[in-house]
């Protein structure tokens, strides 16, 4: 129970312990009255009750997991809409003296249209109606019952109906695999990777694709663990870092939808994989928070490891040689901008340190957004409307390569007139402008990828 102080905000949070036996209930229940517990609230964006009343709900509870859902049924109750929706409540517990709230549920039966059925495993399966209480001659499962009401809670859940589940992991997974639906939507390769960016991260795992852009802030290993793999299916990675751990099953609340082949060849998927990978490895050792005073050391690779990844991936793209029109100093004039920067940084006296730093970040940001509009670029031109042309490299490599000599020769300079404080704001302008000028496919000439 939540008690709103005059701001709405929570003032004081009442915890109310169904049934001892769990980690967390022994916890509270053995914690004396005034202690003060260290709570961390971790978002759930998905795990809401909806605002209409008329929505039909299919609710699947594990025990003291029912908890939430009685917030759910006090507040429709509280509407008193006559036309609430239908809901069907699942409730698993050992016995019938396991089952949390039920005096209030029996109380909720009767003035709503819920029908709660009781999974007992130690018990005779029963179910709640209209404040009446039956029994089916069978011992039944959570997910017994699911197959059983299969064909209803289908017509449930194709009238705009939600369902929710709220209970330990395993019996989460075990719902999920019993559930006769499938997820509304079904995503491509193509749509996969245009989400690696911090503000939508998408991934793939055993074929579901997740929204994990909310999760990035209570992940335990951090965002970057994250945007390593976004765009892309992180089986793979996901076994290393998780495997035997059932974690998959906490991500459950951001499934989004399936992931479907045969949008690409495998030529294709392998390219635009690694495009999406080199992208991610470009935002990750530049992510850094706007305040913090980064040292030059920490991102002062970054380019030259961009580009040395980007030529790897040219080399998986069969094209002819003389449509690939690459500037042949890249590697050195990259190499150059690192030299002048440091000796900007080690030389000059005119500014402070802090000053000179923040003004090599802002050069260095601009060739970093060149690149990530580049990667725009080569992941939309597998589109139909892009016939897989790669001819978008000639031009914006060229014109990453002569934006990286113009700020060597300014650096050289000094940093002084050509490169003051507003024309280092312009020029961030100008190159971010790339994406809608320079980076246009139609505008290009170049080579499609060979399968």
């Amino acid at each position: 129970m939540v008690d709103k102080g005059e701001s709405e905000l929570a003032q004081q949070i009442t915890l109310s312990v169904a049934v001892p036996g769990g980690q967390c209930v022994r916890f509270l229940r053995d914690s004396q009255i005034g202690q003060m517990i260290k709570m961390r609230v971790s978002p759930a964006p998905h795990f809401w009750a909806p605002a209409e009343s008329e929505v039909p709900l299919l609710l699947l509870a594990q025990g003291a997991g029912v908890g939430p859902f009685l917030g759910f049924l006090n507040g429709r109750q509280q509407r008193a809409s006559p036309d609430a929706g239908r809901v069907i409540l699942i409730l698993s517990a050992r016995t019938i003296d396991d089952v949390p709230y039920l005096p209030e549920l029996k109380a909720l039966s009767k003035t709503l249209p819920l029908t709660a059925y009781l999974a007992l495993s130690c018990g005779k399966c029963q179910f709640l109606e209209r404040g009446n209480m039956t029994q089916r001659p069978e011992i039944m499962k959570a997910q017994d019952l699911i197959l059983t009401l299969r064909q209803e809670i289908k017509a449930l859940l194709k009238g705009n109906g939600h369902a929710y589940v709220c209970g330990g992991l395993d019996f989460g997974c075990s719902i999920r695999r019993a559930m006769p639906v499938e997820p509304k939507q079904r995503f491509t390769f193509l749509d996969l990777s245009q989400h690696n960016e911090i503000s939508s991260l998408w991934i793939a795992l055993n074929g579901i694709v997740y929204d994990v852009t909310q999760f990035g802030d209570v992940h335990p290993g951090g965002i970057k663990a994250l945007v390593e793999v976004a765009g892309t299916e992180a089986d793979d990675r996901f076994e290393q870092a998780h495997s035997g751990s059932g974690a998959q099953g906490r991500l459950a609340q951001y499934a989004i939808g399936t992931l479907q082949g045969g949008d690409l060849s495998p030529n294709h998927g392998k390219v635009l994989r690694e495009i999406v990978l080199c992208q991610n490895a470009l935002t990750n050792s530049t992510l850094f928070a706007p305040s913090r005073q980064v040292p030059f050391f920490v991102f002062s690779a970054s380019l030259l490891v961009t580009w040395n990844r980007l030529k790897g991936i040219l080399h998986t793209v069969r094209t002819a040689p003389q449509l690939l029109r690459i500037p042949e100093h890249m590697d050195q004039t990259l190499k150059q901008l690192r030299a002048e920067s440091w000796r900007y940084l080690s030389v000059s006296t005119k500014a402070t340190l802090a000053f000179r730093e923040k003004k090599i970040r802002l050069i260095y940001s601009s060739h970093w957004n060149q690149f990530h509009c580049l990667f725009h670029g080569m992941k939309n031109s597998f589109r139909p409307e892009g016939d897989y042309l790669f001819s978008l490299l000639n031009s914006s490599v060229l014109s990453i390569y002569r934006s990286v000599k113009r700020s060597t020769n300014a650096l050289r300079r000094g940093l002084g007139q050509d490169m003051g404080p507003n024309a280092v704001g312009q020029n961030i302008k100008r190159i971010q402008g790339l994406e809608n000028s320079n980076l246009r496919a139609r505008d290009l000439e170049g080579s499609a990828i060979n399968s």
